[in-house]
């Protein structure tokens, strides 16, 4: 092919990339990528309660939020989790969290919230760490059991830092909990703290020259900005596309949670109920809602329903611990759907954190002294 046909058909073929690149980005511009892994019409949200803050990820947010209920006199709730508490299916204005929702009204307490997406058990700790050590307890623990994080391990870098100068870690922990923590700190103290980020082009000219072309990108060319969503766009599209082609193969059953992150995971919800026992702090746990009437159940029953009877077991030998059920407060329609157009199990709308914040808070207003399962 003659050179000047070939150079003409690049360049023809680079502008239709570069328009096909525009258009996607204007379709995507709304797509917040960082809410993509939630699910379908689903977005992470926050709350406030006189003009401050009372839900985040870092804890060290919330302070404010603390001391002024502290001054007020109201007893301090400190509600830990992962992403079905900052979530909100079909938001719109006015819709809050469940920890918003029981703030509404009472008198006696003030309800924070520290939550993750996919938080561990681990991860939980160490936001109760953070907030020990900046002088503050909370007066009452509560903390949301949600087995598919079972499945999680390791500790995110961002929560590693909170307990890099901690001085807590020093004989308050269970020993195998302390070990876990150091193995993660000895991670981000080494000169590869994330392998899974590992770049071999670090500090070269190479890594210089894509920074300048980036960056003279997304100057010179607005949409280039959008790159982010798009692809989150396409990873949503995917998703669905294959979920409607094979959807009629199979039901889907999530893998099975492994023995060893379970028992790593059980071993830091134990140390966290413990250290906060230790303090002081009356320790509340309750079984997340999950999408009721699913049909299979998302996880293995069996096991899900084993690893909750032991949590029951637990409790009802432990003074100090309290413990309630809460699987199916949440009505089926109040639910979504994941990116592939199935049931989402995890997240729901505005109705189902008021219901949830209302179920929390009466259940907390019938706790007697010592210990009790519901």
């Amino acid at each position: 092919m003659n050179p000047r046909v070939q150079f003409g058909c690049i360049l023809v073929g680079v502008a239709l990339g570069a328009a096909g690149f525009h258009w996607a980005a204007n379709v995507a511009k709304d797509i917040d990528p960082d809410n993509v892994g939630l699910g379908r019409n689903t977005v992470a949200s926050h709350s406030k309660h006189d003009g401050k803050k009372v839900s985040a990820g870092d804890p060290m947010v919330l302070i404010p939020s603390i001391q002024q209920a502290k001054r007020e006199g109201l007893e301090v709730v400190l509600w830990l989790g992962a992403s079905q508490l900052h979530a909100i299916n079909r938001f719109s204005d006015g819709d809050d969290l469940a920890v918003g929702h029981a703030n509404r009204g009472d008198t006696k307490r003030r309800f924070v919230q520290c939550s993750m997406g996919n938080a561990n058990f681990h991860e939980l700790l160490c936001m109760y760490l953070r907030l020990r050590d900046a002088g503050l307890k909370p007066d009452i623990l509560l903390v949301a059991l949600t087995y598919d994080d079972l499945r999680e391990e390791g500790i995110r870098p961002s929560v590693r830092e909170w307990i890099q100068n901690s001085a807590n870690l020093t004989g308050i922990l269970d020993v195998r909990v302390k070990g876990n923590l150091e193995k993660e700190l000895q991670r981000a103290n080494s000169n590869d703290p994330n392998p899974m980020q590992r770049n071999s082009t670090a500090g070269s000219p190479q890594e210089q020259l894509e920074a300048r072309v980036v960056n003279g990108l997304e100057h010179a060319w607005p949409s280039y900005q959008q790159r982010g969503a798009v692809h989150s766009m396409l990873r949503i599209l995917l998703r669905s596309g294959i979920a409607r082609v094979l959807g009629g193969m199979f039901k889907r059953r999530t893998p099975e949670v492994p023995v060893s992150h379970q028992h790593w995971n059980h071993d830091a919800l134990v140390a966290l109920a413990n250290l906060a026992r230790r303090d002081g702090v009356r320790v509340c746990l309750y079984q997340q809602p999950h999408r009721p009437g699913q049909t299979p159940f998302l996880h293995n029953r069996d096991r899900y329903d084993a690893w909750h009877a032991s949590i029951r077991d637990w409790v009802k030998a432990t003074p100090g611990l309290f413990y309630t059920e809460l699987e199916t407060i949440v009505p089926d329609h109040l639910w979504g759907l994941t990116n592939e157009g199935r049931p989402d199990c995890f997240h729901f709308q505005d109705e189902g954190h008021r219901i949830l914040g209302d179920a929390v808070k009466s259940w907390l207003d019938s706790l007697p002294e010592g210990h009790a399962v519901q």
